[in-house]
């Protein structure tokens, strides 16, 4: 097969990886352009840059896909089916019809639910137990294609947005594969998806990143994880003239119970609104992530305090 691949994230890395280490012909790339980061706005590019620059593939960057160069720049390619994995620009109708097969994506979830653009966040915030990844076509509409492949996987108890990502991502690249070969040799099929069970994985907004601790202890716990290791679910702590913020990265819940926000103990168990949270894993404003227990050594936090106040 002759295919362009589109993408951004780490998320698309392993599926171009395969790729480059496969039998198909990768006739160019699309990624989002370069863009300026860091305390130097520095130019950085997207992991899927690096590595088709690495690989020596055709690189392209553009802004705008409804553009008529970019159009006719695609046809000139002439693939034989487009492959999408979180590239981060919606795909006009005109460029879905000039691959021979299409467009197809990789999608981290168990389509219809959690069609959208943080499906994996929003799985793990949602106290879902199981998820998975769909291969399919490409239409106008948002996830709504027709399904070729799916794999189910347990969400695990210590799974946290990066983790599972990870995972889902390299099963992602195996499907993404087959799928390939059963075009290749004409035996690709496609069913519709339900029209049951629809929900949508919103894009996560800055406010819900702030911890709620008037939600229980286990709506807490997801949302940490659903969040970590980026942007991270957050709560500050005030205390007289002393006043910071903490992300944390990973907690467990505990059995201690207190007005909600509550800092309980000396291990800075924080009550929530039926029982309690425990961090393990915390980020002060502006420092390294640390175990909680470094962090209390440096840090005086008093018992009785409320956070978020």
């Amino acid at each position: 097969m002759k295919l362009i691949y589109m993408s951004s994230s780490d998320f698309g890395v392993p599926a171009l990886k395969k790729l480059i280490s496969s039998h198909h012909e990768i006739a160019g790339v699309y990624t989002q352009p370069p863009k300026r980061s860091g305390r130097g706005m520095k130019l950085t590019k997207s992991p899927i840059y690096e590595m088709a620059e690495e690989n020596n593939l055709l690189i392209k960057t553009p802004y705008n896909l409804r553009d008529e160069d970019e159009i006719r720049s695609l046809k000139k390619l002439s693939p034989d089916i487009g492959v999408v994995v979180s590239y981060g620009l919606i795909i006009p109708k005109k460029f879905l019809s000039i691959p021979r097969y299409g467009f197809i994506n990789i999608h981290p979830s168990l389509l219809p639910r959690w069609r959208g653009a943080a499906p994996i966040q929003r799985a793990i915030i949602e106290g879902d137990r199981v998820t998975g990844v769909n291969i399919i076509r490409l239409d106008e509409g948002l996830d709504t294609g027709d399904i070729c492949k799916y794999i189910e996987t347990p969400i695990n108890v210590n799974d946290n947005y990066s983790t599972l990502s990870a995972r889902l991502s390299e099963i992602g690249a195996k499907l993404l594969l087959d799928s390939l070969s059963e075009f290749s040799n004409g035996k690709i099929k496609f069913i519709k998806q339900k029209d049951t069970g629809i929900t949508y994985a919103k894009k996560i907004l800055k406010e819900e990143t702030k911890i709620d601790f008037n939600k229980t202890s286990k709506n807490v716990v997801n949302l940490i994880k659903g969040l970590s290791p980026y942007p991270g679910g957050w709560f500050t702590y005030v205390n007289g003239e002393t006043t910071f913020r903490v992300r944390i990265l990973d907690a467990i819940q505990c059995d201690l119970s207190g007005a909600p926000g509550e800092i309980l103990d000396s291990n800075l168990t924080i009550a929530c609104s039926d029982k309690s949270i425990s961090p393990i894993l915390i980020q002060k404003e502006g420092k390294k992530p640390i175990h909680i227990e470094e962090f209390l050594r440096g840090t005086k936090i008093i018992q009785g305090s409320m956070l978020n106040q």
